[in-house]
């Protein structure tokens, strides 16, 4: 079946608000998503599965008098069914608690124009015989090391998805994105001891990818590097976080500073607007206009117009993550922060977080470090984002005189959010390429003083 054109479903979601407007709702918006992908598993040179998937929901949101309820939508239905089910949805509505604080934004709010991002890969998509032959290249390269003894499987995938938000207070969006990957999970063995690791990466161009030798060899790397593995002794030294946990850390920064967790002073940085939370050096950056972001889009999902702010400026906490009715019962001007939804009700978020890097290479971040932990890894939700209490399981490296000196793990790190952020100290390996692989970019962090739990 031939993909429907854009105006074909902007009318066809234009209908439905006007079936609900004729029903009775004082508002409505309406969200149309679309998702087609393959993919392909390999295991030990064989193929273990090939898919080819597609996804297509539609949901509803009614408002009136003030309360509102959201519904799903079934994508063949009729009109009759249609009308029956909004009907239903303004008949719940109705029993529902009112709160004037979930209204759709004024008009004069709403974005108006829209930027391409350059999200779409205008190649051709792969074939599901493509992706087969590069999930075999990643698993054939990690192989290549000696000391894997086993694959946990390779896999490769490519996507396509549009995304469409009709709302009736004047608001009409589109959004569309590619994006694809590989991954590989190895076993390696040395002396008796397994370990089990592996690595993926992501972009919405097949250009921006790492190729599947390079996944392959690093999925491979990183199992190796885990053999010989020893638990530490308990102790209160520096902690240099890899960039990909770095990136967790950031996640709980988001998450304590979104508009509901304030609103409901659930956060540890509730009283903190204005105030130094990071070292003066810092700069944390939200920034939806980026090209080829895995986060960008003109438009957050309330229809209001996005744009770049700093989250952080010098270390001072600048912005909540906002959506409209955080920025409401805040009283505070809206960011267009709405990111996700939950029964369809927009819930703020980051779209492409990034800290500024430094000045200094890893390498120089650790070169004054007697005893230290490098983590490369961490497992477990020890995190309060109520008090900022910290604790998670981890594995990494262990520092000795600046260097790393060997595999660690069965070990957890503790600490409180509040004091690690005041006590971050960044490196500089950031490149323009991250930006366009990951939503949250960070650097190679360094906080002292922290405890590794060990033996």
């Amino acid at each position: 079946m031939a993909e429907q054109s854009a105006n074909d479903i902007f009318n066809r979601l234009e209908d439905v608000l006007a079936i609900a407007k004729q029903k009775g709702a004082d508002f409505a918006e309406v969200a149309l998503s679309e998702s087609t992908g393959l993919s392909a598993d390999v295991r030990m040179g064989e193929v273990e599965k090939v898919e080819e998937g597609k996804g297509h929901s539609m949901a509803l949101r009614v408002f009136v008098d003030e309360k509102a309820f959201a519904m799903s939508l079934s994508m063949d239905g009729s009109r009759a069914d249609i009308e029956k089910s909004i009907e239903d949805a303004l008949t719940v509505a109705r029993h529902s608690t009112a709160n004037p604080n979930i209204l759709p934004a004024d008009p004069s709010l709403l974005a108006r124009s829209f930027q391409d991002f350059d999200m779409v890969d205008k190649g051709a998509a792969p074939s599901i015989d493509d992706l087969v032959a590069q999930a075999m290249a990643v698993e054939e390269e990690g192989r290549k090391n000696s000391l894997v003894t086993n694959s946990d499987g390779a896999s490769a995938s490519w996507g396509r998805s549009r995304s469409f938000l009709v709302i009736s207070n004047g608001f009409a969006g589109s959004l569309s994105r590619t994006g694809g990957g590989f991954s590989a999970s190895f076993v390696a063995e040395k002396n008796g001891q397994m370990e089990t690791g592996g690595y993926g990466t992501w972009a919405q161009h097949c250009e921006d990818m790492e190729t599947p030798a390079e996944v392959g060899e690093k999925a491979a790397e990183r199992t190796v590097a885990k053999l010989g593995a020893v638990k530490p002794a308990t102790a209160a030294v520096p902690v240099v976080f890899h960039p990909d946990v770095s990136a967790g850390l950031m996640d709980h920064f988001i998450e304590a500073t979104h508009g509901t967790m304030i609103m409901y002073k659930r956060s540890f940085l509730v009283d903190s607007m204005g105030q130094q939370i990071f070292p003066s050096d810092i700069t944390i950056t939200d920034d939806p206009l980026l090209s080829r972001g895995p986060g960008s889009r003109s438009y957050d999902t309330e229809g209001l117009a996005t744009s770049k702010r700093n989250m952080v400026e010098n270390g001072v906490l600048k912005h909540w993550f906002l959506d409209m009715e955080a920025a409401r019962v805040l009283g505070l001007p809206p960011q267009g922060n709405a990111m996700g939804r939950s029964d369809m009700k927009p819930l703020a978020g980051a779209s492409n977080l990034m800290v500024a890097p430094g000045v200094v290479t890893p390498e120089e971040l650790m070169q004054d470090i007697k005893q230290g932990l490098f983590v490369t890894g961490v497992m477990s939700q020890g995190v309060n984002t109520l008090t900022g209490d910290y604790s998670r399981a981890a594995n990494g490296f262990w520092i000795e005189n600046g260097k790393i000196a060997y595999p660690v793990s069965q070990l957890a790190i503790v600490g409180n959010l509040k004091d690690m952020f005041m006590n971050v100290r960044v490196a500089n390996d950031v490149a323009d390429i991250d930006k366009r692989r990951s939503r949250i970019v960070v650097p190679t962090l360094r906080i002292d003083g922290m405890t590794v739990a060990g033996k």
